[in-house]
């Protein structure tokens, strides 16, 4: 049937497809002052592991209270949330010091030890493996992007088809600036600095 009588919102659909990229950025010293200009020390999370990325927020609720004929009353909402994890495949020191707060170790190796001399140590799991940062994600193309400028980062070491990779969980966390907003899509081309 033709839409003739009504409007439609677009005529032609914008959609989010696929996964490019996934990068972090250093967390904002001053919030309230922070936009999307300032985010600092872009950073691309390198491999992830092939259909990892999945949306993990949970769905807005509606709680329906009725009266003793059945009837509903009144209905309180509660909103959803916003996520989404992801398997980074990268164990680096880098990459185990900034997901997972590793730490590099200096012993000393000798040609009688076990570990080779020159082999590099780096030591995780006392620190806290959580992380707050802005966050995006880029489509496929990498002309869109959606941005959590304000994410809480939770990884832990995982195994996933014989390879130790960094399982991550991202939330949006609350924030509602003159130039931040929880949840961001940004329509346009990333720039990678040189």
């Amino acid at each position: 049937m033709a839409r003739t009588t009504v409007g439609v919102i677009d005529s032609v659909g914008e959609l989010f497809n696929g996964q490019g990229d996934i990068i972090i950025f250093d967390k904002p010293v001053d919030y309230s002052a922070a936009t999307l200009v300032t985010l600092a020390n872009p950073k691309s999370l390198g491999d992830i592991k092939l259909d990892s990325t999945t949306w993990s927020g949970d769905d807005p609720t509606v709680n329906i209270i009725k009266n003793e004929q059945g009837e509903t009353v009144v209905t309180t909402v509660e909103s959803g949330t916003f996520g989404f994890e992801f398997t980074a495949m990268s164990t680096s020191a880098a990459m185990l010091a900034k997901l997972m707060g590793g730490i590099s170790l200096s012993p000393t190796f000798t040609a009688d030890t076990l570990i080779a001399p020159g082999s590099t140590v780096t030591g995780f799991g006392t620190n806290p493996t959580i992380i707050e940062c802005p966050i995006m994600i880029a489509n496929s193309t990498l002309d869109k992007s959606i941005i959590f400028p304000y994410a809480e980062i939770v990884s832990n070491l995982s195994i996933e088809d014989k390879i130790y990779c960094i399982k991550c969980k991202v939330t949006a966390k609350n924030i509602n600036t003159a130039a931040l907003k929880t949840v961001m899509i940004v329509k346009g081309g990333i720039g990678y600095p040189a």
